[in-house]
């Protein structure tokens, strides 16, 4: 027993070093969600000293983190992983909570919680890619600026030589509201883009949400057979019903788009379950993709459409991520055209 004493408290001696060393914070708790173990770097994180947190309920301590523990609970995955921000003072951490569930004979016998500081990190990538998208907005917006001013500047020519034909002078007012407009369909997009609201999730039906996608296309587009498949027609999982709906909106728009200059045009949409997956495939018979530039698609600004701001798919991607999910665009071999693979983990 001694020896056996004594071989425990070596490990744990071991086990409390090596957490010592640690930059990413570690919490351990009981199946009751009282915390038996915190290492140096939480209570750096976390602004905490040793006795705020051992013996305590981390729920008394963490109330806002209630929900991250019940939706831990509520499935079967034995981890999750969520970006949290935490105010200390007036100061405002942005803080990756990894919490694993420890299970013995089906039952729960506690948790570990892993926390790292993700600010400074999140900050300078923020700063890069708003860089970089300021830079692509200033070259997207700059293309149409040619035009307009030129226009312009013909229109102030005929006026100061009072050769003032109507429909050249139509013309050119055309161009400058045409040009207008295509910034403003840039600026809407890029506003999309970087104003996404949070996604509101609740267990919806996941089917019927994707038929009425489909009902809006197949309705305005009578040239075009489309085909709506579902093994079942209820589907269920927890959702946000808008932003899906506005993703899958896009895809199938996409697809509209690639058909819409061939002869038997087709899209087919279909929706199936296995086990804990749902798949839903957009298959179209269009132009079809270059398979080299597939990982392209999804980068903001780059589009192979002439009038594109390239910013649809980068959407769509950041709502089926947000989402738990994954897409995947690929050429369809079997005939031309792309397929389109959505996946959710239900």
């Amino acid at each position: 027993l001694i020896s056996k004493s004594e071989e425990d408290e070596r490990k744990r001696l071991f086990i409390e070093a090596i957490l010592s060393l640690l930059t990413t914070g570690v919490i351990s708790l009981d199946n009751k969600l009282n915390v038996n173990l915190a290492n140096k770097s939480v209570l750096k994180i976390l602004q905490k000293k040793h006795e705020d947190l051992i013996n305590k309920n981390i729920l008394k301590i963490f109330p806002e983190w209630s929900e991250i523990i019940q939706n831990i609970n509520s499935v079967k995955e034995v981890f999750d992983q969520n970006q949290i921000e935490y105010n200390i003072g007036d100061n405002t951490r942005n803080l990756n909570l990894k919490i694993i569930k420890e299970i013995n004979e089906n039952k729960i016998t506690g948790y570990v919680l892993t926390i790292e500081d993700m600010t400074s990190l999140i900050l300078a990538e923020k700063h890069a890619a708003w860089s970089n998208i300021a830079k692509k907005i200033a070259h997207e917006v700059k293309n149409p600026l040619t035009p307009i001013k030129l226009s312009a500047e013909r229109i102030e020519r005929k006026f100061n030589s009072k050769d003032l034909d109507k429909n050249e002078i139509s013309l050119l007012t055309q161009t400058i509201s045409k040009q207008v407009d295509d910034i403003g369909k840039l600026v809407d997009e890029f506003s999309s883009f970087a104003r996404m609201p949070k996604a509101e999730i609740k267990n919806d039906n996941f089917s019927e949400t994707i038929k009425d996608c489909f009902l809006l296309f197949s309705n305005a587009h009578s040239n075009i057979t489309f085909n709506f498949v579902s093994t079942k027609n209820e589907v269920f999982f927890y959702f946000d019903r808008f932003q899906l709906t506005q993703a899958f909106n896009n895809l199938i728009k996409n697809a509209v788009e690639a058909v819409s200059h061939i002869h038997n045009p087709s899209i087919k949409i279909q929706i199936f379950q296995r086990n804990d997956k749902i798949y839903c495939t957009i298959i179209d018979n269009g132009i079809g993709i270059d398979n080299k530039n597939v990982r392209k698609y999804f980068e903001p600004y780059y589009t192979t459409k002439g009038k594109g701001t390239g910013l649809g798919l980068s959407i769509v991607k950041k709502i089926i991520e947000d989402h738990k999910g994954t897409i995947k665009i690929e050429k369809n071999t079997e005939i031309a055209g792309t397929i389109v693979t959505v996946l959710f983990n239900i």
